[in-house]
């Protein structure tokens, strides 16, 4: 560096001969520094013109042209846009949150983004990326339990690094940096490490000691109990206590395998136990006993929403409950559960509740709701509604770009980004719609490394793509 040349650095400082000379705009400062941060603003200062170079080095070419299935290309290509001057800032920044927020990106990616992207939100997505490295996931936990011992205020920055304990691949480092401060943990914390299956038995009986000492048990059961069950982490030992409690034997007998039918219908019918109906979750009831409770409770409310939501629920049981009004509060938990036949669907988006934004939310969720009724839902809700289920065909989608084939659309979460970020879009359709936005190029790039790109679609501007749309749109 020549003397007194001063560079700017990713995270907003500028550095000179000296160090820190100066601050930039507040919103590209970092939240938290990191122990390489210094270490990474020394190297900025080689790589900067290779940055400035970024945006000359990835063209649509080579976006359309990734190898299927070649990680190191595709990696090279995704950290190539990123690396752009602007790439993360305003509207551009949204887009590319959200294509890793939906889409697996590989493991080198991940990693480039939390060393490099500290000031944006983007790392806080990244975190929980199984390939994110033993490294990595121990240093943000490590950051994070630095903060709770700290205080734990929401203001801190440090405490936007909670998204590491949803990581698959939680490291013993993390969690005993964890445990070391167990009685301290936010709630949501302990919930994803029990659910993520990392944990030992011993370390869900130290976790559960620590926490139950000063903890009341309508807490615990539902925040601890259940998911220590339903993550498969508790020791045997531990489950047959719950079980044998009053307190916590609904929410344990939920999602306990090594338990016997009437032994769960024993708890659901103790008439003090406040927390009885949860017991009805689960899938070891048969579906005769599932009919008998929903005979009982039609009319009353108690408990149909998981009577309902039960994966040995009958078809037919399904159907009848949507039916029935008097079934009128588990219809929510029958429009997800995947299960459901196409007659229940069609029985309460069509001719059922009134209250059909929240069947819409939650049948769009159902991975069994039949791909050729979401034409029914396009018909009538409109193309918004309909591009919100992951079933919604291929063909669908075409239509509605249509629609947008002129780039009439906003960013964020409109119907026309809908089109261009849902899974089943056609990818010639994808390519159309994002030839000329850069922020875009990492969903052309998804295509072409999961081979659905076709090369006579990567002509730039998209010249021969066959969109129309057939209906008139309602979003």
């Amino acid at each position: 560096m020549v003397p007194g040349s001063v560079v700017a650095c990713c995270q907003g400082q500028v550095f000179g001969a000296s160090g820190v000379i100066g601050g930039g705009s507040s919103a590209r400062r970092a939240p938290f520094w990191p122990l390489w941060y210094d270490e990474r603003c020394r190297r900025e200062t080689i790589e900067e013109t290779k940055r400035g170079r970024a945006i000359l080095t990835i063209s649509f070419s080579d976006v359309t042209g990734i190898t299927p299935g070649d990680d190191d290309e595709y990696a090279r290509v995704l950290i190539g846009l990123w690396q752009a001057p602007g790439a993360w800032q305003d509207d551009d920044t949204r887009a590319m949150r959200r294509f890793l927020e939906e889409r697996r990106v590989p493991d080198a990616a991940a990693q480039w983004v939390y060393d490099e992207c500290q000031h944006d939100d983007a790392c806080r997505v990244v975190l929980a990326h199984p390939g994110l490295g033993e490294e990595r996931i121990t240093e943000a936990a490590r950051i994070f339990v630095e903060a709770i011992r700290a205080g734990g205020a929401q203001r801190d920055p440090r405490m936007a690094l909670s998204k590491v304990f949803d990581n698959p691949s939680l490291t013993r480092g993390a969690i005993d940096a964890a445990l070391g401060v167990a009685s301290f943990l936010p709630d949501f914390i302990v919930y994803s490490m029990l659910m993520g299956g990392a944990l030992t038995g011993d370390d869900v009986q130290a976790l559960w000691e620590s926490r139950s000492e000063n903890r009341s048990y309508m807490g615990l059961g539902r925040e601890f109990v259940e998911p220590a069950v339903r993550g498969g982490s508790a020791p045997d030992s531990l489950v047959d206590e719950w079980l044998s409690r009053d307190l916590y034997a609904p929410h344990a007998a939920a999602y306990a395998a090594n338990v016997s039918e009437d032994d769960v219908l024993r708890i659901v019918h103790s008439v003090d136990n406040t927390w009885r109906d949860r017991a009805l979750m689960n899938p070891v009831l048969s579906s005769e006993a599932l009919w008998s409770e929903m005979r009982q409770r039609r009319g009353l409310g108690d408990g149909l929403t998981y009577v309902f939501s039960n994966a040995s629920a009958h078809p037919a049981m399904l159907e009848a409950g949507a039916r029935d009004s008097e079934c009128k509060t588990g219809w929510e938990s029958i429009a997800g559960n995947p299960v459901a036949t196409r007659a229940a669907f069609e029985t309460l988006l069509f001719t059922g509740s009134n209250d059909k934004l929240r069947l819409l939310q939650e049948a769009g969720r159902n991975r069994g709701f039949p791909p050729g009724l979401v034409w029914d839902v396009y018909h009538v809700f409109g193309a918004g509604s309909a591009l919100s289920f992951r079933n919604s065909p291929s063909d669908l989608v075409r239509d509605v770009a249509g629609f947008y084939a002129d780039r009439r659309f906003s960013r964020g979460y409109s119907t026309g980004m809908n089109v261009v970020f849902h899974r089943l879009c056609p990818a010639d359709v994808r390519s159309r719609l994002a030839w000329d936005d850069r922020s875009l190029w990492p969903l052309v790039a998804d295509d072409a490394y999961r081979g659905r790109h076709e090369k006579k679609a990567a002509k730039s501007g998209g010249d021969g793509v066959d969109v129309s749309s057939l209906y008139p749109l309602c979003g």
